[in-house]
């Protein structure tokens, strides 16, 4: 997470990854942060802004960016 917070992070890709250095592009990236992953679990979760000031501590910031090959992230 870019807060350095505890996170899931979930690559979707075309190609299989295997975890290390970086995924194959394109690919779609999730983080989501959450301490009290008991809570989050079979929930709705919605995307937050990166630019977003004071994120409501009662829940989890998850944030999607999709890389194309040769361009830069959305």
């Amino acid at each position: 997470m870019q807060t350095d917070a505890r996170a899931l992070e979930v690559y979707l890709t075309q190609k299989p990854y295997s975890g290390e250095a970086v995924a194959p592009m394109p690919y779609i990236r999730i983080e989501i942060e959450w301490s009290d992953w008991e809570n989050v679990v079979g929930k709705d979760l919605k995307l937050a802004q990166l630019s977003r000031r004071g994120p409501d501590p009662q829940m989890p910031t998850v944030r999607a960016e999709l890389n194309l090959e040769r361009q830069e992230r959305i």
